[in-house]
């Protein structure tokens, strides 16, 4: 019977081939234009997700009136964690402007240049190629660099132990090799030195505020509105009774996961997504696809109203009418089918082109988690 219905199918297929490729190609091009939407918006949502303990790290950020910025006091972090048990690890970054980092005759001016505490692989957990992340950072003169950094200056070289100079001034030794950062992550660097580097030259403590901090939490408590209100009351306390009187900032937590897409803040991280965004071009998917349906459905409609004597003579030897719809079905399966194969063979040939227009990179192929595709960061 199935045999029957699929070389049926296929003669109606060659039968109307103006029809077919018209409904095929309609379909296919609806498929392939949700498919790219949906992989962009998978991806934007990704962001950040990670880290195991990605539910339990919060950004501080603070409100000053109309100004709202990301990057607060450098002795938050540390004030919380010392006197409050909910408070777990504190992690603080800063961000250098380009400078220029030498190794023998090769210097380039890099941008991605950042200082952190020696925590921050225990916090972070991103894949480290060489080192130990127990052991980050025990100096000042040390240099963590991911994969794509040491290949740049040092080519097949094993990179461990060499030294690096800041602006010709500066000799850091190489104590670690990262994986290339995740491109779904809004910490983006080539180069982490020790924070150690940077906190010796402050004065104060408390009124610059000048860099990022970021706070794992107790689980029970970073899943509990109340206790972060609580910890954000806490940390207005804590600036009241160290910083300058003069001022009354509020501050905030945001979640690690809501970092992209959240709001944001004056002097923020570089890269960040829109929410808006995010919904529209889920709507506009959705409603690609739905009109794509309908317009299948409406031409499978248009065509089946032309084989009234198929039907015909398929009842007068014995066909019933569950035989019938199981036919017309199975053809319109076939077809959405045939559509489908079409609009992933679309995908992958306009893969390069969705690369340059959304400054992504995705690749086609099984991901060790099961996701078949999956994305990759264009340098």
């Amino acid at each position: 019977m199935i045999r029957n219905y699929l070389k049926t199918a296929i003669r109606n297929l060659r039968r109307n081939k103006v029809f077919s490729a018209i409904n095929i190609a309609g379909l296919a091009t609806g498929l392939c234009g949700s498919i790219f939407i949906f992989l962009w918006v998978q991806d934007e949502l990704s962001f950040d997700r990670g880290n195991p303990q990605a539910e339990d790290i919060f950004r501080v950020t603070v409100i000053d009136g109309s100004l709202h910025s990301a990057k607060v006091p450098l002795g938050m972090g540390p004030f919380l964690q010392q006197t409050l048990p909910v408070v777990k690890q504190g992690v603080r970054f800063s961000a250098a402007d380009p400078q220029m980092m030498v190794h023998g005759d090769k210097r380039f001016v890099e941008k991605r240049i950042w200082f952190a505490d020696s925590n921050f692989q225990q916090l972070f957990n991103f894949p480290l190629v060489k080192g130990d992340a127990q052991h980050l950072f025990q100096s000042k003169d040390e240099v963590l660099i991911t994969e794509s950094t040491a290949k740049r200056y040092f080519g097949d070289k094993d990179p461990m132990g060499e030294r690096m100079s800041l602006q010709g001034q500066k000799d850091f030794v190489v104590t670690g090799v990262l994986k290339d950062l995740p491109a779904n992550s809004h910490i983006q660097f080539d180069f982490l030195l020790p924070f150690a580097y940077v906190r010796d030259q402050e004065t104060s403590f408390w009124n610059n505020f000048v860099y990022y901090s970021y706070l794992r939490l107790d689980h029970s408590a970073a899943v509990s509105p109340a206790a972060v209100a609580r910890l954000e009351q806490s940390m207005d306390a804590a600036y009241k009774q160290n910083g300058r009187s003069e001022f009354s900032p509020l501050f905030q937590l945001q979640r690690l996961t809501e970092i992209h897409l959240g709001e944001h803040y004056m002097a923020d991280v570089p890269g960040g997504g829109s929410l808006q965004d995010v919904r529209i071009f889920s709507l506009v998917a959705i409603f690609i696809l739905v009109i794509a349906c309908i317009n299948f459905m409406n031409l499978s409609t248009a065509l089946s109203s032309r084989r009234a004597k198929e039907v015909g003579l398929r009842k007068t030897v014995g066909a019933s009418r569950a035989q019938l719809i199981a036919q017309f079905l199975g053809e319109a399966v076939f077809l959405a089918v045939l559509a489908l194969g079409l609009g992933l063979l679309l995908v992958v040939a306009l893969m390069p082109l969705f690369d340059q227009l959304t400054g992504k990179g995705f690749t086609i192929g099984m991901h060790p988690d099961g996701k078949a595709l999956t994305r990759k960061l264009i340098e």
